[in-house]
């Protein structure tokens, strides 16, 4: 092989093909092998570290290089290996697995080498079973994703699930990340990356619970190809190509983790992929030897830069004059600013048509868009920004992540962690947020998938984190006017008022179902005890009013009669039954999304020939800083027993050190809701 100096290499270099050769001395190490089953986990039938777990990951293996091809360029190869063991029915949901591919203009990731079998223990032997192509479907979620599902095959309780596949990826900015825990234990996790010195990347890990790194270094052979270049010092005015080796460093980087907890999900919690152990990888940089530097690394200015140049994104915000006779008419019947963005906000929700996917670019611009009045949420909420600057408003775009992607990390500076946009607008100093994706949803409220710690603004001048939480509250308040017979029948008529985020879940339930009679016939079912009729909707279309419910129920399921004494919970509706808080220790935070008041007022009339034996006690509890606030009030006038019962959450995410005062706060609500009214009989 001729050789060349340095100094060629240096002017060569931009035209160069890079081809990694790996050597065979090195693999990672390995704790499984495929195939190998040790039979004392097939005769497994409890998890001694976790007894309640229905299935465990008994191993897990993941390992990424690079390779480079001529047609390809940099790629990073992800071979995984899974062992799975099932050790109860409710374990069975393991046997189905999917895998998620991307795709965005030229760059994807390619699937290869999936294979996969069942492990059985019959008859003291290991029979195995191999999955079938037939077992593995695809399935095109959009334009964008592909999902491959497989299902195991001859899967029961005692079981072990292996399997095995490769990811190419043109993705190397942000290679998949790693998870070490699941909502079942694991027992052993490994992943291991090699990643040539040409490349710098930022890890981020997410979690609470603790794996180790290593990390260790060695020397592989690249060989650059390189074609003929035009040089007047050379012979002939031209040099020919050639190979050139040259020795590169390399980081081999391993996580570990042993005995990893399944991690268990409570309410009142956000994205669980926020708090599973895990370990991201993000480029900063690539610096070849004799190649220019670049830098990956983003600034929220080049973000910004990169956004108002998309032609799927700030380029539509150009060029819309198509929107200037309904911004005229606008003008032309509104006082001032705030009724502008009102009607600018009603004209797009009600012209459009949201498709369902949630996007942060367009797919077709948003004048076609406007022209068929359907759209994905970047092309509508897009519209309302265009349509607010046709009025002369201060309108931007908002970048954010639904709840459904995940929370934005402190200090990432990654486009890839944002999918949706909204509508931002300034008025007397104030930035309101709008999504006009949503029908049920009304002005100066986003829906709940939106609501999900900050968002970025998008201005060609400027750009700056703005809060998507909302002051808007979850409110109810439930009017029950309840009737006591001598024979222990209880009737009631009540009567439901749901504001703010209350009236727009209650909304977005009905109209999800086929019609009103189905909500009605779901709504009974759900009321356990009470016997319902006379149901009445009131104002299911007007979403900037309180939507009402109205109807009569038999309550009498809940009354004890015993010779002359009547027993009765006064909780007609909404009585705490248990604690919805269970674990000791809770290491992730309770999010609620948005405030929350619920109030009861509750009046039961009871016979005239009967006293009151016992009446729960007033109280009233309160955390720091009146976060939570509980109240429970009664008194007696005549025969008419009064109640009103508050609930009212005024901070909507609290820390996991606030968890243990939030547990024994609802556990005294769930005391005082079990507390009865004794009534007897006069003589």
């Amino acid at each position: 092989m001729k050789k060349i100096n340095p100094h060629t290499i240096r002017r060569i270099i931009p035209y160069c093909i890079l081809l990694i050769l790996y050597s065979n001395s090195f693999s990672q190490s390995s704790f499984m092998k495929f195939g190998k089953i040790p039979v004392e986990d097939l005769k497994m039938t409890v998890y001694e570290k976790d007894t309640n777990a229905s299935a465990v990951i008994l191993g897990e293996e993941g390992y990424a290089t690079f390779n480079y091809s001529e047609d390809k360029g940099w790629r990073l190869l992800t071979k995984v290996h899974r062992r799975i063991k099932i050790l109860k029915q409710t374990g069975m949901e393991w046997a189905n697995g999917r895998i998620r591919l991307y795709e965005s203009g030229i760059n994807k990731e390619e699937l290869s080498a999936l294979r996969g079998f069942t492990y059985n223990l019959v008859n003291g032997k290991v029979v195995k079973e191999k999955m079938t192509n037939d077992a593995i479907f695809k399935e095109e979620v959009d334009d964008f994703t592909t999902l491959y599902k497989y299902t195991f095959p001859d899967v029961k309780p005692g079981s072990i699930l292996e399997y095995s596949y490769s990811i190419l990826s043109d993705f190397i900015s942000q290679p998949d990340p790693w998870q070490f825990q699941y909502e079942i234990p694991v027992v052993e996790s490994q992943f291991t990356i090699e990643i040539p010195e040409y490349f710098q990347y930022k890890e981020q890990s997410r979690g609470y619970e603790i794996f180790q790194k290593s990390q260790n270094y060695m020397e592989r052979t690249f060989s650059f190809t390189y074609a003929a270049q035009f040089d007047p010092g050379a012979n002939g005015g031209r040099t020919s190509g050639g190979v050139a080796n040259i020795p590169l460093r390399v980081s081999i980087q391993n996580y570990h983790a042993t005995n990893m907890p399944a991690f268990i999900s409570e309410p009142d919690m956000n994205n669980i992929s926020n708090y599973l152990t895990s370990i991201e990888f993000e480029l900063m940089s690539f610096t070849p030897k004799y190649g220019l530097h670049k830098n990956f690394s983003n600034t929220w200015t080049s973000v910004k830069n990169t956004l108002i140049e998309h032609d799927n994104f700030g380029q539509q915000l150009k060029g819309t004059g198509f929107l200037g006779a309904d911004a005229d008419k606008i003008n032309a019947t509104s006082k001032n600013d705030l009724e502008k963005t009102i009607k600018a906000f009603e004209l797009i929700k009600s012209k459009m048509s949201w498709n369902g996917y949630q996007r942060m670019y367009t797919k077709k611009n948003i004048r076609s868009a406007y022209t068929e009045g359907v759209g994905n949420s970047a092309e509508i909420n897009l519209l309302l920004v265009a349509l607010l600057r046709n009025l002369n408003l201060s309108a931007n775009p908002v970048i954010l992540s639904t709840r459904a992607r995940g929370m934005i990390m402190p200090g990432q500076i990654m486009l890839s962690k944002f999918n949706y946009v909204i509508a931002s607008v300034k008025l007397s100093n104030e930035i309101v947020l709008l999504d006009a994706t949503d029908k049920q949803c009304p002005f100066n409220m986003l829906p709940e998938r939106c609501l999900n710690g900050q968002g970025r603004i998008i201005n060609e001048e400027f750009t700056d984190w703005v809060d998507l939480s909302n002051d808007q509250p979850y409110e109810s308040v439930y009017y029950t006017k309840a009737d006591l017979s001598d024979a222990g029948e209880l009737t009631a008529e009540v009567q439901e008022l749901h504001k703010a985020y209350a009236a727009y879940e209650k909304r977005y339930t009905i109209s999800k179902e086929s019609s009103v009679d189905e909500f009605i016939s779901k709504f009974e079912q759900a009321k356990k005890n009470v016997d319902i009729s006379e149901f009445e909707i009131i104002d299911k279309d007007s979403v900037d009013k309180p939507l009402t419910i109205k109807y009569n129920g038999d309550f009498s399921q809940l009354v004890t009669v015993a010779g002359d004494m009547i027993y009765l919970n006064p909780m007609l509706l909404g009585r705490k039954d248990f604690n919805p808080y269970k674990l000791e220790v809770r290491k992730y935070p309770v999010d609620y999304i948005y405030p929350r008041n619920t109030r009861y007022v509750i009046n039961i009339t009871i016979p005239e020939n009967y006293t009151i034996m016992e009446i729960p006690k007033p109280v009233s509890y309160s955390l720091p800083e009146k976060t939570a606030i509980f109240s429970y009030t009664i008194n007696k006038q005549g025969n008419i027993i009064n109640i009103i019962c508050d609930q009212k959450i005024n901070k909507t995410i609290f820390a996991y050190n606030e968890y243990a005062a939030l547990k024994q706060f609802y556990e005294n609500i769930v005391a005082k809701h079990a507390e009865q009214v004794v009534l007897k009989k006069a003589d």
